[in-house]
């Protein structure tokens, strides 16, 4: 009987089935990674090593612990383009539309979960917003695979074989926010190219700001106008507008005055900008390198580091606490300290339940990587990696960077099984898996009596 009632939460709890559907793809991608053909060896992967890369990849991570261009055979590296698709567009997404074209129809668990993964309130047209992000995504994916191919011919002697497949690769992990290279020196080739670099700026900000602003976006531009209006832009796509631009702003401007007499000392001043802004959003959660992370100095490296913790925005393929909750926290301090009643910007008020859930998602990422960090310096106590070494390395784990100081390679299994589980908690969210973890109690609402404590 207990079986039966916990097998009926599980199919009930649109959280749980985001969890399942994401594990099992996981634990399919680490079997399909294992196989000899899989490798170019041609032997069996050990398990941890590929059970760490099937989760690096379906959550968008690009942590890597064995050199995927020289460790993978073909087959393998198809495995991990499939894996980063499905993670980056949602296992939920790419489900539903199958199911959606069998002629089936949606549950209303299935649902809301379907909306949980894409940052939605709304159910209404769900086949029309699952048509556009899919066939947004794969858009991109080709518009950005003829650009690089056709300069990986044009400027470092790729044929057109070899060329198409690259650039399709690069694409995808640029897009998806999983920063994987099939080149173990990352993007360090085309530091002095200012033309792939941007390329690669414009796809890691297009898939990282999410399919909804896009929608906004356009409806802003394309939509029907009234009394002579534009509709306007919702409060979410403003704040994931002006917090990325804020950043990308800060980012590249701290960059260049602290590393242009250090690792970009030896580029002229445009491509030390190129380089500035390209470390800048790819600190927010893809994990591509133009210049070596190791060479950074450490006030970089901990903005970095701050970059990577923030994020993207909601319903995009990147990770992080995400902008709008890094927004919300700001404004939230600032209306605090203007003793304000309530959280108001834009001529808009925000719902103390969207308060409460960034503060609540902002000190469980901190639980998870502190953690998550305490676990792996006990484990790692002999190895001699430094603890800022270790902190990076997890940090970029949870917020499905990627980015690395060479520590991950090194780890022992059990390390790498704390970061398995950080990416996964990372990728999912801190709030999806505290709901699917608890226990609903049914009661009836009380109100009980106020009393004040002391803060401060």
């Amino acid at each position: 009987m207990r079986v039966k009632v916990r097998l009926q939460k599980l199919n009930t709890s649109p959280q749980r089935a985001i969890v399942s559907a994401f594990a099992a793809v996981i634990i399919f991608g680490a079997l399909l990674l294992s196989l000899p053909c899989a490798n170019a060896d041609g032997h069996w992967r050990s398990a941890a090593d590929a059970f760490f890369l099937a989760t690096s990849a379906t959550c968008v991570t690009g942590l890597d612990t064995i050199g995927i261009g020289h460790s993978l055979s073909t087959f393998g590296l198809c495995v991990i383009v499939t894996l980063v698709e499905l993670g980056g567009i949602g296992v939920m997404t790419i489900g539903t539309v199958f199911f959606i074209a069998m002629g089936k129809r949606l549950t209303r668990v299935g649902e809301q979960a379907l909306m949980n993964s894409l940052g939605v309130d709304a159910v209404a047209d769900i086949g029309r917003i699952l048509r556009n992000t899919v066939i947004f995504t794969l858009s991109w994916e080709l518009i950005g695979t003829l650009i690089i191919a056709t300069k990986l011919t044009q400027s470092y002697g790729y044929a057109w074989q070899a060329a198409i497949p690259h650039g399709f690769f690069m694409s995808v992990m640029a897009f998806c926010n999983a920063g994987f290279t099939i080149d173990p020196n990352s993007m360090r080739l085309f530091a002095e190219d200012p033309f792939m670099l941007t390329s690669l700026v414009a796809l890691m900000l297009v898939g990282g700001i999410g399919f909804i602003v896009h929608a906004n976006i356009l409806q802003h531009i394309l939509g029907p106008r009234k009394h002579r209006k534009r509709p306007r832009l919702s409060l979410h796509t403003s704040l994931v507008l002006k917090t990325t631009a804020i950043i990308l702003i800060a980012g590249t401007i701290a960059f260049i005055l602290l590393e242009r007499s250090a690792s970009l000392a030896s580029l002229s001043p445009f491509d030390t900008f190129i380089n500035a802004l390209f470390q800048t959003v790819t600190s927010r959660t893809t994990g591509f390198s133009s210049i070596p992370t190791h060479s950074l100095r450490n006030a970089s490296i901990m903005i970095t580091m701050l970059i990577m913790f923030i994020g993207a925005a909601p319903g995009s393929t990147g990770g992080g606490i995400k902008v709008t909750t890094a927004a919300v926290l700001f404004l939230t301090v600032r209306d605090i300290i203007l003793k304000k009643e309530r959280v108001e910007t834009r001529s808009r008020s925000i719902p103390a339940r969207i308060v409460t859930e960034a503060i609540s998602i902002t000190v469980l990422s901190i639980v998870v990587v502190l953690t998550t960090l305490l676990m792996i310096s006990i484990t790692e106590e002999n190895s001699g990696t430094s603890l800022f070494s270790l902190f990076f390395e997890v940090i970029s784990a949870y917020t499905t960077t990627g980015l690395s100081l060479g520590a991950t390679p090194a780890l022992t299994d059990w390390s790498k099984l704390l970061l398995i589980a950080c990416m996964f908690v990372g990728r999912l969210g801190p709030m999806t898996l505290a709901v699917t973890l608890s226990r609903t109690h049914a009661g009836p609402a009380a109100r009980f009596p106020e009393e004040n404590v002391i803060v401060g």
